[in-house]
């Protein structure tokens, strides 16, 4: 079986080589917990498909190592089966691929009053470098690629290289620039970016880095206050009005540092990507939005137990006799006032919104509560509630069962409501360091053909249950019989093995075809 690939890679001959086509299905909105994935095919460095909206897996090595270890650009080159791109894609077939990652080294100043947020990041750019932009390069790209190549590693550029590089627009070679759209404030922490070119013998590629910090508008939603989960959204836009047009914006990664992903406050969960709605500008923009969860421990022992109790410290007003209305009243006043207070405390730490949140909802129970005892005592004392023995017993009974009811009620729509937040499927799993010795986790959006090869060159196949039928039928009628493969999608796992066959950990759907 291996015989016959290696013999059909020589029939190719070196016309197919030149076109540097690499058979590559890759996921697009694989929804954790779900097995659906998409088909699509990547053709000369530009491909069919969009980032998925969701990671394609767990969080992973950082995106350098990666590059590192399992590129293509080190990998043996083989024989590939070439596919022209989907005609209902979006994505224009001439336009190459610009994989933007980010790595985010803190998270900070998460602040619903002033309606923004910190981030301090490296802004990763990584595309494929055409042949026919290389023969025009400036000379310091080409010397570049050949020491690459020579060493078996990429090569980084001087700061005057990159000067260089960054004014050769008129000299064949256009470097993208991508800024944060939505920011109110960004600072290069760089005195000049980073540029480093991998070559190899199946192609080259240049890899862009910058560091900023940058402050971010943000809309916070506070309904849920304080159980709320925020979706803090970076937009990042092409803003080279010399090439946007040449390239496609593709979210490849979005990593996190362990220091980011320890907040006082929030949790981190796992980010998601959308891809802009207007197809004008759908190539040139890109959204990562970050999940962030409150953690509401604070306010739940120094707000709700201290409400809690102030409000049960108001039954302590029938302790006294039924004629001294004015000590009772002193007593429920008293507590009112402070129940107001913490009003304005919890108020000074989320804007003047035009609704109420869980928190404020809590609040004004407990204050109704409060009333309410005032208003039996002021019943009773002019005989509108009988003042028998036994008066006060009933009335603290009836009190009673509307404490537990408002705050029982009150608990309930709380933990029916968060769930649904951010579409009725939560905000994905938290990221949590989990290895003392582990700094980065990688959450993947792209699948690369060059960044993610695996063993002997070999590309990982996906496909989704809606696709295989069409995509099985298409190929019995282009193709001839070479490899016979299993093909296997599931939800979380995937492993290549040797031989052309997946082999699940889990649960999946298996067909078996002719490649």
């Amino acid at each position: 079986m291996a015989g016959k690939r290696r013999s059909a890679g020589k029939d190719g001959g070196d016309a197919k080589k030149k076109k540097k086509i690499a058979n590559a299905w890759h996921p697009e909105n694989l929804v954790a917990g779900a097995a659906a994935t998409t088909v699509q095919v990547a053709v000369t460095g530009t491909t069919s498909y969009v980032e998925s909206s969701a990671p394609l897996g767990p969080p992973g090595d950082h995106l350098l190592n990666q590059l590192a270890n399992v590129s293509f650009f080190s990998t043996p080159a083989r024989r590939v089966v070439a596919k022209k791109p989907s005609s209902t894609s979006t994505t224009h077939p001439t336009r190459t691929k610009l994989y933007c990652a980010l790595s985010l080294y803190e998270i900070r100043n998460i602040s619903p009053v002033d309606e923004t947020f910190s981030v301090r990041l490296r802004l990763y750019l990584h595309w494929v470098l055409d042949d026919d932009v290389y023969d025009s390069a400036p000379a310091v790209l080409r010397r570049g690629a050949e020491a690459a190549y020579s060493s078996g590693d990429f090569h980084s550029f001087s700061t005057e290289d990159v000067k260089t590089l960054a004014s050769s627009q008129n000299a064949g070679l256009t470097l993208p620039r991508v800024v944060f759209f939505n920011a109110t404030e960004s600072h290069s922490l760089d005195e000049s970016p980073g540029i480093r070119i991998y070559s190899g013998e199946r192609g080259r590629a240049i890899l862009w880095n910058c560091g900023y910090s940058v402050t971010i508008k943000h809309h916070y939603e506070l309904e849920h206050f304080p159980f709320d989960q925020q979706r803090l959204q970076i937009e990042l836009r092409q803003d080279n009005s010399a090439c946007w047009d040449q390239f496609d914006l593709t979210i490849a990664a979005v990593q996190f540092h362990r220091n980011a992903l320890q907040l006082a406050e929030w949790g981190v969960h796992e980010p998601s990507v959308e891809r802009s709605g207007q197809s004008i500008i759908a190539h040139k923009a890109s959204t990562v939005t970050l999940r962030v969860s409150r953690l509401p421990l604070f306010y739940l022992y120094n707000v709700v137990g201290v409400m809690l109790m102030l409000s049960l410290l108001g039954f302590s007003a029938f302790s006294l006799p039924r004629g001294d209305l004015s000590d009772r009243l002193n007593i429920v006043l008293t507590l009112l006032l402070t129940t107001i207070a913490f009003k304005f405390v919890v108020s000074d730490t989320i804007p003047k919104v035009g609704y109420n949140t869980h928190l404020d909802v809590f609040i004004l129970l407990n204050m109704a509560f409060l009333f309410s005892i005032a208003c039996v005592c002021v019943a009773q004392d002019m005989g509108v509630v009988s003042g028998r023995s036994g008066g006060d017993r009933a009335a603290v009974s009836a009190l009673g069962v509307l404490f537990c009811a408002m705050n029982i009620g009150w608990g309930v729509r709380v933990a029916r409501c968060t769930p649904r937040q951010h579409g009725g499927g939560g905000p994905g799993r938290v990221l949590r360091p989990s290895d003392t010795k582990r700094n980065w986790y990688c959450c993947a959006f792209a699948n690369p053909a060059w960044l993610y090869a695996q063993k002997d060159g070999e590309v990982i196949i996906e496909i989704s249950p809606t696709e295989i039928k069409n995509e099985m039928a298409d190929r019995a009628q282009t193709t001839t019989a070479a490899t016979a493969a299993t093909i296997t999608a599931t939800a979380q796992q995937r492993r290549w093995v040797t031989g052309g066959q997946w082999t699940p950990r889990d649960k999946g759907l298996s067909l078996s075809s002719s490649v």
